[in-house]
């Protein structure tokens, strides 16, 4: 999708916003990559101090209200200031709130609002992601389905649950990871 906005924009600033999505994405898919190549190799396991978290959940929570708030969107974010996690927790979670940013600005037309909560109890650690997009709007980019495959797959491969469903309010994404391996 942000390459085809590269082709359709002059706009110096979407072209950066895309072109900094490109090269995260193809970094993480490198990643991914090298990950199961070392599985299948036995050479790497899964093992959260294993992986290495590329940005902080922090910066991505802010990169991501921001891009949602220069859409018109108002941001809540409800999250404790002394988060420590796992390296792979954090990582699978960051890519839960990028996917979920970008599905609201490709699909949420009409959300007005977002919520970002995220709670550590009980050994879990647990992100809801809602906007209160109206049923039935889109903004009429193409989808490939693939996002939220890979991140029900990326949870199961951890011992979590990743849900992502049109609710009555709008849509919510639901994850949640163990702390322990």
């Amino acid at each position: 999708m942000h390459a085809a906005v590269l082709e359709r924009t002059e706009d110096t600033q979407t072209r950066s916003t895309s072109q900094t999505a490109i090269r995260e994405a193809a970094v993480q898919a490198l990643t991914d990559i090298r990950r199961v190549l070392g599985m299948v190799r036995g050479e790497e396991n899964l093992t959260p101090d294993r992986l290495p978290s590329p940005d902080g959940l922090p910066g991505t929570i802010a990169v991501v209200t921001k891009e949602l708030e220069q859409a018109g969107i108002e941001v809540t974010v409800d999250v404790p200031d002394d988060v420590r996690l796992p390296s792979a927790s954090m990582v699978a979670l960051i890519r839960v709130i990028r996917e979920s940013g970008t599905n609201v600005l490709k699909h949420a037309t009409g959300a007005r609002h977002v919520r970002i909560a995220l709670r550590v109890e009980r050994g879990w650690v647990r992100l809801e992601f809602s906007d209160d997009s109206p049923p039935a709007r889109t903004a009429g980019l193409p989808t490939s389905g693939y996002g939220i495959m890979r991140l029900q797959e990326r949870f199961r491969l951890f011992g979590g649950s990743f849900r992502a469903a049109r609710g009555p309010q709008g849509w919510v994404v639901s994850a949640s990871l163990p702390l322990e391996s």
